[in-house]
């Protein structure tokens, strides 16, 4: 029980990019949801909040989209793997550039 709430305690600093691979630089606790992630990056990158998708995108091209209620999420990417956010109907333009 002790390592679980150490385990959310914990805080970690990454990026979030845009599909013209612009990015911000967040900083959260391991037990932050997608949603909370995708509406800071949203506003530190002054998108709009309509229709976004919290997306990783492998270093083959693969795209994974994460649920709203996804947890520990920056902690859970690939090797080369990078997070973006992106309109659900931009999700073709984005492109892995490792």
């Amino acid at each position: 029980m002790q390592y679980v709430l150490f385990l959310f305690l914990v805080t970690v600093i990454f990026r979030v990019y845009c599909a013209d691979h612009t990015y911000c630089t967040l900083r959260f606790q391991l037990n932050t949801t997608a949603e909370n992630i995708k509406v800071s990056a949203a506003d530190k990158l002054k998108l709009g909040h309509d229709d976004l998708v919290l997306v990783e995108v492998k270093s083959s091209g693969e795209r994974f989209v994460f649920h709203d209620s996804d947890v520990s999420v920056p902690t859970g990417l690939s090797l080369n793997g990078r997070i973006f956010v992106s309109p659900k109907d931009h999700l073709d333009a984005l492109v892995s550039n490792n």
